[in-house]
């Protein structure tokens, strides 16, 4: 009787233990360092990706964000976070857009819009980073494409060790006979915590403060708060 009620504690301790670990939030004080590299023409730019203020689009409230790897010459990106599902969207004027779902689990699919709709299935382990083990997820695409599959790998609580925002940037390279550009996020850091990276690899980051953006994105309908 002992024996079963010590069996029954402990499969009772390690079942909690699993299902209160920790959610490592994307968007904590945040800020990146990402730098791109092509294959020809000149050497790679390093640049910081860091926070602006806060910003309410419809019933949503968003972190901007300026890129300096700007998409379409959009170098605005407002991002918000669900923590109790995990998943993290990127807003765009056709609505937002899944970016991350850390609630997957290995063998779980998902669909996402890159250049087209992706199926992909999930594989989980967990990453070193500077601060403990954060859990780390490598998506493969079902599908071949030209004898090819694509790729993804997200991180909790740092992102992509691609880009961020848009951690499907370097996937579709596989199918370019010259590499097309590739992104790499060297170093992820949330406040004046160094989460992720080398610390060599970081060079001179900029402060988190708001930076004067170029490009506006304009939305509709309108009009929003």
């Amino acid at each position: 009787m002992k024996t079963k009620l010590l069996l029954t504690f402990l499969f009772l301790t390690s079942f909690l233990d699993v299902t209160a670990q920790e959610y490592h939030q994307l968007l904590n004080n945040s800020y990146w360092v990402v730098s791109d590299w092509v294959s020809c023409c000149r050497p790679p730019y390093v640049r910081t990706i860091q926070p602006g203020l806060e910003a309410t689009i419809g019933p949503h409230a968003y972190q901007k964000f300026r890129d300096p790897f700007p998409m379409a010459g959009v170098d605005t990106v407002y991002v918000r976070e669900d923590i109790i599902a995990k998943k993290v969207y990127r807003h765009q004027e056709t609505g937002d857009v899944l970016i991350y779902d850390f609630s997957l689990e290995t063998g779980d699919q998902i669909t996402l819009d890159s250049y087209g709709p992706v199926t992909f299935v999930a594989t989980v382990d967990e990453i070193g980073c500077n601060t403990g083990t954060r859990k780390r997820i490598t998506l493969n695409s079902v599908t071949q494409y030209n004898g090819n599959t694509l790729t993804q790998v997200w991180i909790e609580g740092v992102g992509s060790p691609v880009h961020p925002f848009y951690p499907d940037r370097n996937m579709w390279n596989v199918l370019s006979s010259g590499g097309g550009v590739a992104y790499t996020t060297r170093c992820g850091f949330q406040g004046n915590e160094h989460v992720y990276g080398n610390p060599g690899q970081c060079g001179n980051f900029l402060s988190d403060e708001e930076v004067e953006l170029n490009t506006a994105i304009v939305f509709s309908p309108n009009p929003f708060s």
